[in-house]
């Protein structure tokens, strides 16, 4: 419905080029902005109009104004105008607080809002505004057909907080309220309920929901939706390993028209791409689509993007491929930090990891990338807990084995007690619970938040063994650079004694190995 009067107002661009009074324009700029944002954000008018709105925000007029940041804010976010966006996200929220809008206005805002920054990252206000806008449709009943998108709104906060529970709630309230003549409502929620599945591990379920969200978008008209479903839907093919359809559906994310002006979609499509590549083992095309979608993320401020998150390690995978190929590090150690990612398995030195331990030499240990404070309050034992937990890297030890290490004169009621006590102080210590695991009675360094010079080295000895004779080269190298020292050498206690002597055979054995 909106073709004609896009095709009638560009047909009188330069008329609508011309300076209105602001009170006139105030009247004609939300409209004619929403419409191209959200039909063809490539027009050429959607800037101007763009710029013109965000000069109307600081207008002294009615209260209708908070009207234009819907179409506005997304227009700045798809243009990669992070800065500006979220200037005008505090100007608005500063206006809605006077509450002098009408109900629909102040809802108006509300559901962009949650939108908006729930893509920023910003999750916390983006559930308050979702929050609020939900009282809203409780307490006026006239707003009560929009409870649907609200309620999808609300389930994209909770999807963008990694919150499968909050999120599969608001689902089945929005489908209590959804109509089913409302294409634009029926794609968001056939695309979120395929976010919730991705979440949830329902990979095929994820898949065909994202296939129906394309041909829904698609029957609504909706380019900006279609886009979206179009990049979810290669995303679940791609974590299915259904590679061709990633790549086929790939191809017409690229194609498509609202790729050449979205720079957001440059960052979530390339990051999709790069992981379709990784998970059918194309390293030059992953590393192509990665450069692309980090360069993007430094240029723009992007950071964010709940779609990213879903799938498991996805991102912090990407990651760890960014880092060891300096894939702009600083951007990628930013993903890292900002998001909270664990290490996946193939992370390695260059990750900005939580803890760093080296027990090859004396004990060092980095937190946060600082060295660890020294206290004259760390107890003898408290240090010789860490230096076991260092010496066996991520192998986990029995409790009790620890307990009668530390503790040989104790009963054994006594000893598990007292590695209780220095178990939680050593945690506080390094900064955190996550910092060491305890799974089926054995404790570890937790290799998702530490890395240990000797987890480093274990995992290249089991590669030496199958190796080719070039990469075995290499190996070995590493090997002598990890291993230069005796592990904690001045350490006498029996356990970290028989882990010396373990490792120590284990080097001089990948060492004897003969070229292949």
């Amino acid at each position: 419905e909106l073709d004609p009067w896009i095709e009638l107002l560009t047909a009188h661009a330069d008329e609508a080029l011309t300076a209105h009074d602001d009170d006139t324009q105030m009247r004609l700029v939300p409209g004619l902005l929403s419409a191209l944002v959200y039909r063809v954000p490539w027009h050429a008018l959607t800037e101007v109009l763009a710029e013109r709105a965000e000069r109307l925000l600081h207008h002294d007029s009615a209260a209708g104004q908070r009207l234009l940041i819907g179409a506005l804010a997304l227009h700045l976010l798809w243009r990669g105008h992070v800065d500006r966006l979220e200037r005008i996200v505090v100007r608005i929220d500063a206006l809605c607080a006077q509450g002098l809008a009408a109900p629909a206005t102040m809802l108006r805002w509300w559901s962009s809002g949650t939108l908006v920054k729930s893509l920023l990252g910003q999750t916390d206000s983006a559930r308050a505004d979702a929050e609020q806008a939900l009282r809203l449709i409780d307490a006026e009943p006239p707003l009560s057909p929009h409870r649907a998108r609200v309620e999808l709104e609300a389930m994209f906060v909770a999807l963008a907080s990694v919150d499968a529970a909050t999120a599969r709630r608001h689902m089945q309230r929005a489908a209590q309220a959804l109509h089913p003549d409302n294409a634009f409502d029926r794609a968001t929620y056939e695309h979120q309920r395929g976010m919730l599945a991705l979440l949830e591990g329902d990979t095929a379920t994820a898949l065909r929901l994202m296939r129906a969200a394309v041909t829904s978008a698609r029957d609504g008209g909706f380019q900006m939706r279609e886009h979206i479903a179009l990049i979810a839907n290669a995303l679940a093919a791609a974590h299915g390993d259904e590679h061709v359809e990633a790549r086929q559906t790939l191809e017409q994310v690229f194609t498509h028209p609202m790729f050449a002006t979205c720079r957001w979609h440059h960052w979530v499509a390339g990051c999709v791409a790069a992981y379709a590549a990784l998970k059918r083992n194309d390293e030059a095309d992953l590393l192509h689509h990665l450069r692309a979608a980090l360069r993007v993320a430094r240029e723009c401020g992007f950071r964010h993007g709940p779609m990213l998150f879903l799938c498991g390690d996805m991102m912090a995978r990407l990651c760890a491929t960014a880092l060891t190929h300096d894939v702009e590090p600083e951007i990628a150690r930013d993903l890292v930090n900002r998001n909270q990612l664990e290490a996946p398995a193939e992370a390695n030195d260059a990750w900005p990891w939580a803890v760093r331990v080296r027990a090859f030499g004396a004990l060092t240990v980095e937190i946060g990338g600082a060295p660890m404070a020294s206290s004259r309050k760390e107890s003898r034992r408290l240090l010789e807990l860490l230096g076991v937990l260092a010496a066996y890297g991520n192998t986990p030890v029995h409790q009790d084995q620890i307990a009668d290490a530390l503790w040989p004169d104790a009963d054994g009621d006594a000893a598990r007690n007292a590695l209780d006590n220095a178990l939680h102080r050593l945690r506080k210590t390094l900064g955190g619970d996550d910092r060491i695991v305890v799974r089926q009675g054995a404790l570890a360094l937790n290799p998702q938040r530490c890395w240990t010079d000797v987890g480093a080295l274990e995992r290249v000895l089991a590669q030496i063994g199958t190796a080719k004779a070039a990469q075995r080269r290499s190996l070995l190298l590493a090997v002598q650079r990890l291993a230069g020292a005796p592990l904690l050498p001045n350490e006498t206690l029996p356990l970290i004694a028989a882990r010396r002597q373990s490792l120590q055979s284990r080097v001089r054995q990948a060492e004897s190995l003969p070229d292949r």
